[in-house]
C-alpha cells in the first residue's frame, strides 16, 4: 500500500498517454522514499525465502514403513479385488488393511464451521457468567462494518442453534461422503520388505507384477509409493485433482511474480524502460 500511493503520487493521471511513468528529480524525498521501501521489501523477500528453504530441506516427510499409498485407482475396486492382486503378484505379501479415501472437503468446511460456533457459544456462556446479564453478538453479512447498523441477538441462543443446525448438516455430508470415493487407497502390508519391493516395482522404467484381475483394476495405471503418516496427510485437499493443483500452482506463481516486480522494482528501472519505449 505504501509502494502504491507513492507510485500514484508519483504518476499521476494527468500526464500524457505516451509517458508511462513519470521521471521526478533524484532530489524528491517521495522519490528516494520509494526507492526505499522497494529495495527494502526485495531484502525481506531474500530474507523469507531463504528461510522458508533452509526449514524445507531440514524438514524430513515422516511415512510409514507398510503402509502404500496408491493414487490413480478406479473408483470401483473393493477390498477382496485388492487383496487378491497383492497375493498373487507377491506370494510373501499379507496384506493386513485396505482403506479408501473419500472426498471430505465440504465435510471439513461443515465441521470447522461447527466448531467455530461451538466456541462463540462457549466464550458467549463466559461473558454472561462474568457480566451477570446474556451477552449480545451482532449478526448479518455487514455486521462489521461501522457505516451499518447491524442486529443484535442473544449470543447463546444464536450460537447454540447455529451448532445444532451445523451438527445436522455434517451429519448429512457425511453420508453424501461415504458415496464419493476418491482415486486413492492406502494398503498395509506386514512385511516391511515386501512394501518396498512392490515400491520398487512401480518406480519409473519397470513394470509392475501382473495378476489375473490386473485388467479389471487397472493396476499398470496405478502409482504407488510409501505412505505418510497419519497427521502429515490434509485429508481434505486429496480431493484436488492434478491438473487443477498444476493451475493453482502456475496462478499463485504468476500472480507473486508481478506483485514482487510492480512493487520491488525500483522507479528508477521502470522510467528508464519507459523512455527506451519512447526512444523506439
Amino acid at each position: 500500500l505504501f509502494s502504491l500511493s507513492l507510485s500514484l503520487s508519483l504518476n499521476p493521471p494527468s500526464l500524457p498517454s505516451y509517458h508511462s511513468l513519470s521521471v521526478p528529480s533524484s532530489s524528491s524525498k517521495v522519490y528516494w522514499l520509494h526507492n526505499t521501501f522497494s529495495v527494502l521489501y526485495l531484502i525481506i523477500t531474500i530474507v523469507v525465502m531463504s528461510v522458508f528453504a533452509r526449514q524445507l530441506k531440514n524438514r524430513k516427510m515422516k511415512r510409514s514403513s507398510h503402509t502404500l499409498m496408491i493414487t490413480q485407482l478406479p473408483t470401483g475396486v473393493t477390498d477382496s479385488q485388492m487383496q487378491t492382486h497383492f497375493r498373487e503378484c507377491y506370494p510373501g505379501a499379507d496384506v493386513v488393511d485396505v482403506q479408501f479415501a473419500y472426498n471430505i472437503h465440504k465435510l471439513k468446511i461443515c465441521d470447522d464451521a461447527r466448531k467455530k460456533a461451538l466456541l462463540g457459544y462457549e466464550r458467549s456462556v463466559e461473558i454472561s457468567k462474568l457480566t451477570g446479564k446474556p451477552h449480545m453478538t451482532a449478526v448479518g453479512f455487514l455486521k462489521h462494518c461501522p457505516c451499518v447498523q447491524a442486529t443484535e441477538v442473544n449470543g447463546e441462543e444464536y450460537y447454540l442453534q447455529k451448532v445444532r443446525d451445523l451438527c445436522i448438516e455434517c451429519n448429512r455430508q457425511r453420508d453424501q461422503t461415504r458415496s464419493d470415493r476418491l482415486d486413492v487407497a492406502f494398503v498395509t502390508l506386514s512385511d516391511s520388505a515386501v512394501t518396498e519391493e512392490v515400491v520398487n516395482c512401480y518406480r519409473p522404467g519397470k513394470e509392475a507384477h501382473v495378476s489375473k484381475i490386473s485388467d479389471q483394476i487397472h493396476s499398470g495405471r496405478w502409482s504407488v509409493k510409501l505412505a505418510p503418516v497419519p497427521e502429515n496427510i490434509r485429508w481434505s485437499q486429496l480431493s484436488v485433482g492434478f491438473f487443477l493443483w498444476y493451475a493453482r500452482f502456475f496462478v499463485l506463481n504468476a500472480l507473486l511474480c508481478a506483485f514482487l516486480f510492480f512493487f520491488t522494482t525500483p522507479l528508477v528501472i521502470t522510467s528508464s524502460l519507459g523512455d527506451l519505449k519512447e526512444a523506439d
